[in-house]
């Protein structure tokens, strides 16, 4: 998860270029935003681009990733992976 993008770990993989709507739930904020799919890796997930992110969606994105930055590497990984993702692709 970045300001830029984010990987969802994922088997249905889609096309580079794919546009997805994506909704990602975490302790109760919902994030809601525009992307694009930028790589795909066999057995692991995909890189999603933002294009764009709901105007009430940013400060739930920037307090995510402030919370992301004052863990630990194992407390990083643990946060992320609570991070619950929708499934409105498009």
């Amino acid at each position: 998860m970045s300001l830029f993008g984010c990987f969802v770990e994922t088997t249905a993989l889609f096309v580079n270029g794919t546009k997805v709507r994506l909704s990602i739930s975490h302790d109760g904020a919902i994030l809601e935003a525009d992307g694009v799919v930028v790589y795909s890796r066999e057995r692991a997930g995909m890189g999603i681009g933002f294009t764009s992110i709901e105007p009430s969606s940013v400060s739930i994105l920037n307090d995510w990733l402030t919370e992301v930055e004052n863990k630990s590497d194992q407390q990083r990984t643990d946060l992320i992976g609570t991070m619950k993702f929708g499934d409105s692709w498009h």
